[in-house]
């Protein structure tokens, strides 16, 4: 079973994730923010991480940059960002070129997120 990791400020957007990723059949690991991501990382072994990008006290860019220049070129990301409205598409731009594999706007719906999560974890595993 392929665990992943969400990492969000918003308990209602981790918990509506959480329910339905878990739903999927995968195993779900959560952090509020991207320091406490890092420190899931380090507890368990994850095969994917959804991080939002706008997060206090580590933000998602930042979080990916962490991941990329500490040997985690292999583990992807997909970046979620509902700042669509003050720069999400600039948001989702920046966080590819800094290393995330693939970004959503919020909102997105469950079908745009099963596959953008396929098409990472089908990747992850050539």
């Amino acid at each position: 079973m392929k665990t992943i990791l969400i990492i969000d400020d918003d308990d209602l957007v981790r918990e509506s994730l959480t329910f339905l990723l878990k739903g999927d059949g995968f195993d779900v690991i959560t952090a509020e923010d991207g320091k406490q991501g890092l420190a899931r990382l380090g507890e368990a072994s994850v095969d994917l991480v959804i991080t939002d990008i706008l997060m206090p006290n580590l933000d998602g860019l930042e979080f990916i940059k962490q991941i990329r220049s500490t040997g985690g070129q292999g583990l992807p990301i997909l970046a979620i960002s509902g700042g669509s409205y003050i720069g999400g598409p600039y948001y989702a731009q920046v966080a590819q070129a800094l290393g995330a594999d693939a970004a959503l706007p919020k909102p997105f719906d469950n079908d745009q997120l099963r596959e953008a999560i396929r098409t990472l974890l089908e990747g992850a595993a050539d």
